[in-house]
């Protein structure tokens, strides 16, 4: 049976597709197939390239990634609003969770990540209402929280993992998607700070990591073993708050 872990985040740009294109060329470096679901791409057109282009651009370089990932989009909307919002005013119809659901699980790979848009609780249909934590329940899978790093990430990650476990879900932990060269007073305070919200800190990536010709590189360095790189967690708190305690 397919390992299927959702991605979602404290809210939007704070660096989902680079942590799931991250967790998908770790697996293709490991020899394994993995399939990445977008369920709701928004703010695109036609052909234009989506999130999921982005992961196949990121994860080109590795041998045997053309044999071993697979990407599925399912909806896709031209205005640049929630899936939900996106869909009613453009007169499509939203996706549908059953539906939604069955195809995540009739995929074979051996590992599956599904990226959602924006927050949490961010809607994919109106009527009935369903978020990713919906999706997340339905398919008895945890659920990785990319945060941000400066001012607010406090917040909006206490208020998104009481979300999680009001919903009975679970994470493996938090990554900071988007770590700046010059982090400031709050970002450096920010790093211990999290990891006093109940979720260990599994991954930090630099800014801008997903303009680096050294991408494979990040993703192995950026991301604790279980997600299939050598994250320390405890070295990157160390290295970040050391001045701290002088």
């Amino acid at each position: 049976m397919s390992e299927i872990l959702i991605v979602s985040g404290t809210g939007t740009d704070v660096g989902k597709t680079i942590v799931t294109a991250a967790i998908a060329a770790n697996v293709i470096r490991a020899g394994k197939s993995v399939s990445v679901v977008k369920p709701g791409q928004t703010g695109v057109t036609g052909d234009e390239p989506g999130d999921l282009a982005v992961v196949a651009e990121l994860t080109s370089s590795i041998d045997g990634a053309a044999d071993r990932l697979l990407l599925h989009e399912y909806g896709r909307y031209e205005p640049p609003l929630a899936p939900a919002t996106a869909a009613r005013i453009s007169g499509q119809p939203p996706l549908v969770l059953a539906n939604v659901v069955a195809s995540i699980q009739g995929l074979t790979s051996d590992f599956i990540v599904v990226e959602g848009a924006g927050g949490l609780l961010v809607k994919y249909s109106d009527e009935p209402v369903w978020t990713i934590a919906d999706l997340a329940r339905e398919l008895n899978a945890e659920v990785l929280l990319v945060v941000a790093s400066g001012l607010g990430t406090l917040h909006h990650t206490a208020a998104t993992l009481e979300a999680l476990a009001t919903r009975g879900l679970t994470t493996p932990g938090l990554v900071i998607g988007q770590w700046p060269v010059e982090p400031s007073l709050a970002e450096k305070t920010n790093v211990v700070d999290l990891q006093d919200l109940g979720a260990p800190l599994v991954g930090a990536f630099p800014a801008q990591a997903g303009l680096s010709g050294e991408f494979v590189h990040i993703a192995a360095t950026s991301l604790r073993p279980r997600l299939g790189g050598t994250f320390d967690e405890a070295d990157f708190t160390h290295t970040h708050t050391q001045e701290l305690n002088r």
